[in-house]
């Protein structure tokens, strides 16, 4: 596993995705060795629905790393991860960067790479899943590729409305949580950076750093480590509904900076794809957008101006 790190730190910038991804597919067969795919067909396919957002089932999880068209995503998440852990390195004179890892999954698919990076001294993660059945599984994936130190902390727990305070001893350093869709709909992304920052005092670096949402290429709203900040509109707090007036409104578009120059957008990935707005006839000027996040995207509602 630290092979293909050091691998993925050589091809992952390559304008070739194919050539860059290969790491990722190294990645893949390692893992299957612990966990074959015929016994991920089997772990649960069942949602837990927080109110928020669902939390995706322990199969869906796998997914993540067991189809091939996640491996962009997967790619640009642990390079942009790496970059964070060694500015924490460079900047912050500590000894031991504290990841605090949210929706792990069974793999702890971006981070697993760069645990076998580094000794347990020098790199620590808190893994956080709302599956016990994924963080049973973690254990024998961690364990086998010699980590086990790395990862001393498991915790399963829904983390939009967790009281830290009784999980975290210290601020983390980083904190890794890919808990997305296109335009923050379905999973609790949202719910679950809100919740962390409303107890969680800054300086701690999130990943990925900054997803922004736009309709039809006007900017609507920004999510980072300080929560929702709106470009154009409103934001209510109750029930985590966005709205604004946009002019020929045809599709929510969503990028996705993971941390320094790692970014995915358009087609790099599930979580960037296009959302075809519902139609309103043709020649529309101006309509207002407004859906929950962390809703289903039936919840997208556009009405004429």
């Amino acid at each position: 596993m630290a092979e293909m790190m050091m691998d993925l730190l050589e091809v992952g910038w390559y304008g070739d995705r194919e050539r860059a991804n290969e790491p990722i597919k190294e990645m893949r067969a390692l893992v299957e060795e612990v966990v074959p795919l015929q016994e991920s067909f089997a772990l649960s396919r069942k949602h837990t629905e927080t109110g928020r957002g669902a939390g995706i089932s322990p199969h869906t999880a796998s997914l993540l790393l067991y189809n091939e068209a996640g491996y962009t995503r997967v790619r640009k998440f642990v390079l942009g991860f790496w970059q964070a852990v060694q500015k924490v390195f460079e900047h912050s004179g500590h000894e031991q960067v504290r990841v605090l890892y949210i929706g792990t999954g069974p793999f702890a698919t971006l981070a697993l790479p760069i645990a076998a990076r580094f000794p347990a001294k020098r790199l620590v993660v808190h893994v956080v899943d709302i599956h016990q059945e994924s963080l049973d599984v973690l254990d024998r994936v961690v364990r086998h590729f010699g980590v086990g130190d790395s990862f001393p902390e498991r915790t399963c727990t829904d983390a939009t409305t967790v009281d830290w305070s009784r999980c975290l001893e210290e601020v983390p350093d980083i904190v890794v949580t890919e808990c997305m869709d296109a335009a923050l709909l379905k999973e609790p992304q949202v719910a679950i950076v809100r919740n962390l920052a409303s107890q969680v005092e800054d300086p701690f670096l999130l990943v990925p750093e900054l997803v922004r949402v736009s309709v039809s290429t006007q900017p609507f709203f920004d999510l980072d480590r300080k929560g929702i900040s709106m470009q154009r509109g409103t934001f209510e707090e109750s029930p985590n509904t966005v709205s604004g007036v946009f002019d020929h409104p045809t599709h929510l578009e969503t990028v996705v900076q993971v941390f320094g120059d790692q970014v995915l957008a358009g087609s790099d990935s599930t979580i960037t794809r296009t959302i075809r707005l519902p139609s309103l006839r043709s020649n529309v000027e101006k309509a207002t957008i407004s859906y929950r996040l962390g809703g289903r995207p039936t919840s997208v509602k556009v009405k004429r101006v």
